[in-house]
């Protein structure tokens, strides 16, 4: 098959969202060299071998149930997408006749078909006239149902209003291909597939099933798919219009689910230029795209082409329309659209693209979370759910890359938020201010071709960053609107534009990298350092202190220009949520099935690190020496939360368990060991960092606890009534805090507070023994993901903790609160506060009392302690605090590394005299 042959139907199977990459991919023995196309690898290769496209496809079936595809020669899925499927061609032949079968040991799909539409026939729950209007391509058809059980195994169609067919996919993926999702859950009897009303369809999978990055993708393919079937819409070839009026009507009646404003915080442009179809497609994923900003939409028709029935997309009246007297191009089109534009921000928005769950929230929040942002680009993905792009490299010579293109889309490179060179304009968001101040895609490169590069180069050029926003994710049909064909139409201007380009840029560029031609793993040209974070888990900071810890620390690295690595050594799996927390600040996350142990983590990095952190001996006592010996050149930090030992050894003092008293023997030397082999130990307070000093004379410690912010809190004293406790309860100083406070504390505190005062316990995990002293006045909340709510109501916040070690870090999140709190001393251990000034003190039960009901009552000392621990925070916990300890430890980390190299050279010479060598 010739190339250009080969790229045209590469072209058309990629855009129509059937081809199953990872699945064709598990049936080739041998791995892709980087960059192949996995579809021009099934045409030229894998058909010939037999490999399926997809699973629901069998190119054998296909062509003995049409006689004449077989006889055409066409390769067979290439005529399914873009042919088979609109003429509603068999997948499978028809049963054979039951007097005379031909044995097999397949199972007949034609019986298949038939037990499908009994049982669904049966059941009551399929609504012909629901079917038939909302899939206008069958509303003609008598038997409604037939096509349902034939089509609805690949395309996500809906039976009935009831049943969310993509939400059922999505959630049993085993059902794909296989069978209608209604038959399905019929025989599995699995939960029901109704969704409450604006269900995000957030990591619909299985359970136990593993969670990627861009789940979210899969999820905006099926709706694609839905979509262009449900009014028979071509992603290739010539239009069929019949349904197009249809399609902008219903669209037209749904109310957005985005809402606007007089200023909106964004505005989105589509520049139109025929392509109705896929306009009509950008609309249908908008229309439902839920945010917490407000947004207008602006479709500008650049004087479409007669016969394109772009009038159609008039009758959407919840967009404004634009329509210039004369054709202006893609950079005019989205100049006059901005020139329009209400919001704070503005979004050129390709019209061949769907936007995916969560995509402008994450734009806008970029701007939100980094003010010197400037532009904020989208990660950009084929029809097929391959990645299309994760931002853009510029060389010395000019030559723009898309990165990551053609690659696995969930490759930890391409899932973090960074500074990139550019990001292709199909999907970016600029400041209107900024783009008013620039005049927007500059006309020189028009009608279009290098203009985004340039836009970039100019924000930069005025003082902005230019950032890539992983979690924006948009596909984008590349080609649908310029072309791919570098001779002809508008796509002929990407040469010519690429000339002015590197004429204007010529200084610029000469500092870049030069084009290196390959590219093995990920990129950076910046001279950026390198930081590998290792845990045990993922951080949660909404459900433990020790996970604010690392988080903060993380940010602060990357805050400082690191590029940082990070992976839960005891749990290598996307984490949902917290995961993208991670990657949204920039953080790349090692995650599976890319890595699965240290050892490929080091494999995947041969390049080595500049700086290891290790968090807990628990995780980095048994790996310093693989480490050392893996990454020569890497300074090792250690941060340990707390001291494990002394925590343990409190704990056996309190229990008088001399088990806990050797298990503690055993942690402290292990501690010793890897406090002694790292370059520099960060510690939570003075505390530790003496004992550390004291007992082995050394003086790489550095102090690192918590950076939060303040939360100033307006709910008055007089409105409060309650008391609170927050920690996680597989912490065991916690546990035994609550139970001492309920037994020894609280009966004697509750006669002297008001009868409906409370105590609210906060945390996951409680045991069952604690959770038994829970009365009317006792509750545990559990997981509560907003604190201020409960803060908000408590009058005190109480931490009778008898044993632990470091900064407690629910006194760090109380008093940023608001909240003012008593306290043990073990509580206040290492924070340099002062009794009576931020926190009242006890360490006795009646003591314990006397202060709390002091408290309580008294307005004035309350709001004196709650300012005074609103100075502390910000005293000891600000970002700025916290970049002076990092980059005195990184000071301490360096001074050590190189002390440690001179040692080991000097004693190589010794050896060697002694050795006579």
């Amino acid at each position: 098959m010739d190339t250009k042959n080969v790229a045209k139907l590469c072209q058309i199977i990629r855009i129509s969202g059937f081809f199953d990459a990872p699945y064709y991919l598990s049936q080739v023995k041998e791995p892709l060299s980087a960059g192949t196309d996995p579809i021009a690898h099934y045409l030229n290769t894998g058909a010939a071998l037999g490999l399926r496209a997809a699973r629901f496809f069998d190119p054998e079936a296909y062509l003995e149930a049409n006689p004449s595809v077989k006889t055409s020669r066409i390769e067979p899925f290439y005529h399914f997408v873009q042919y088979g499927l609109h003429e509603a061609r068999p997948l499978v032949a028809p049963p054979k006749p039951a007097a005379d079968p031909e044995p097999t040991s397949q199972p007949d799909p034609g019986a298949a078909l038939k037990e499908d539409y009994d049982l669904i026939g049966k059941s009551g729950l399929f609504d012909a006239d629901y079917y038939r209007a909302t899939v206008p391509i069958a509303s003609q058809l008598g038997d409604a149902l037939a096509h349902y059980v034939r089509f609805g195994r690949h395309v996500p169609l809906n039976p009935s209003q009831q049943f969310d067919s993509i939400f059922y996919q999505c959630q049993n993926p085993d059902a794909r291909g296989k069978s209608p999702g209604l038959a399905h859950w019929l025989r599995s009897n699995r939960e029901a597939p109704t969704l409450p009303d604006g269900h995000p369809y957030r990591y619909l999978r299985a359970e136990g099933e593993k969670i990627h990055s861009d789940d979210d993708v899969q999820i905006e393919r099926l709706r694609a798919a839905a979509f262009f079937y449900r009014y028979g819409l071509r992603l290739e070839g010539p239009t069929i219009t019949v349904h197009l009026p249809r399609a902008a009507d219903d669209l037209a009646k749904i109310k957005p689910a985005l809402k606007t404003a007089k200023e909106p915080d964004a505005t989105i442009i589509i520049p139109v230029y025929g392509q109705t179809q896929f306009v009509l497609s950008c609309l249908d994923s908008l229309v439902r795209h839920r945010s917490r900003y407000t947004a207008e939409i602006i479709i500008v028709d650049d004087c479409s082409p007669e016969g394109e029935l772009v009038e159609l997309l008039g009758r959407i009246k919840w967009a404004k329309h634009v329509r210039p007297e004369k054709n202006l191009g893609f950079i005019g089109a989205c100049n006059l659209g901005a020139a329009h534009a209400k919001g704070r921000v503005v979004i050129p928005l390709n019209s061949d693209t769907r936007v995916c769950d969560g995509w402008l929230d994450e734009l806008m929040r970029t701007f939100d979370d980094r003010p010197e942002a400037g532009l904020v680009g989208s990660k950009l993905f084929y029809g097929d759910g391959s990645l299309q792009e994760a931002g853009g490299i510029v060389w010395r010579d000019g030559t723009a890359w898309n990165y990551g293109r053609n690659q696995s889309p969930n490759r930890p490179e391409f899932c973090h938020a960074r500074e990139v060179d550019y990001c292709s304009g199909a999907a970016i968001a600029v400041p209107k201010a900024l783009w008013d101040e620039l005049g927007g895609f500059d006309p020189y490169f028009s009608p279009a071709y290098y203009e985004d590069t340039d836009l970039a180069f100019r924000v930069r050029a005025a003082g902005r960053q230019v950032w890539y926003q992983s979690l924006a994710r948009v596909i984008h049909y590349e080609g649908r609107t310029h072309g791919t064909d570098l001779n002809s139409g508008v796509k002929a201007y990407q040469v010519e534009n690429g000339r002015k380009f590197r004429e204007r840029w010529a200084d610029t560029l000469s500092q870049h990298a030069k084009n290196p031609k390959d590219l093995a793993g990920p990129v950076s040209h910046t001279g950026k350092p390198t930081l590998l974070a290792l845990e045990a888990l993922t951080p949660r900071p909404d459900q433990d202190a020790g996970s604010i810890l690392t988080s903060k620390l993380l940010q602060i690295f990357a805050k400082l220009g690191w590029r940082v690595s990070f992976a839960a050594l005891h749990n290598l799996n996307h984490d949902r949520r917290y995961t993208e927390d991670l990657q949204r600040a920039g953080i790349e996350t090692l995650t599976f099935p890319f890595v699965s142990s240290l050892e490929e983590i080091i494999t995947l990095r041969p390049g080595g690190f500049d700086a290891v952190l290790g968090f807990r001996v628990t995780v980095v006592g048994g790996i310093v020496k693989r480490l050392r010996e893996a990454f020569p050149l890497a300074r090792l930090l250690f941060h340990n939360q707390d001291l494990h030992y002394l925590r343990a050894k409190r704990e056996a003092d309190i229990k008088s368990d001399d088990r806990l008293r050797r298990a503690a023997e055993v942690l402290h030397c292990t501690e010793i060991d890897t406090i002694l082999s790292a370059d520099c130990t960060m510690v939570p307070s003075t505390v530790e960092r003496d004992l550390i000093k004291g007992e082995l004379g050394i003086e790489n410690v550095a102090i690192y606890n918590f950076t939060v912010p303040v939360v100033r809190s307006t709910a008055p004293f007089g409105d409060r009534k309650h008391l609170a406790f927050v920690g996680g309860f597989r912490h065991t100083p916690n546990v035994d805090a609550v139970v001492h406070f309920l037994k020894d504390i609280w009966p004697a505190l509750r006669e002297r507070l008001p009868e409906d005062a409370l105590v609210y316990v906060v945390g996951l995990d409680a045991p069952d023994d604690l959770l038994a002293l829970g009365s009317d006045r006792i509750v545990f909340t559990g997981y509560v993901e907003q604190l201020d709510k409960i803060f908000d109501c408590c009058r005190l916040f109480v931490s009778p903790l008898r044993y632990g070690a470091g900064v407690k870090g629910k006194l760090v999140t109380c008093l940023s609160h608001g909240l003012p709190a008593v306290a043990s001393t073990v509580s206040i251990e290492g924070m340099d506060i002062v009794p009576g000034q931020e926190i009242l003190t006890a360490d006795t039960p009646q003591d314990f009392v006397d202060q709390a009901v002091k408290l309580y009552g008294d307005a004035n000392l309350w709001g004196r302690l709650q300012e005074r621990g609103y100075d502390f925070i910000e005293r000891q916990y600000s970002w700025e605090v916290g970049e002076q300890a990092v980059r005195a430890a990184l000071e301490l980390a360096d001074q050590a590394w190189l002390r440690r190299m001179h040692l080991a050279r000097e004693k190589r010479i010794a050896d060697h005299h002694l050795t006579g060598g």
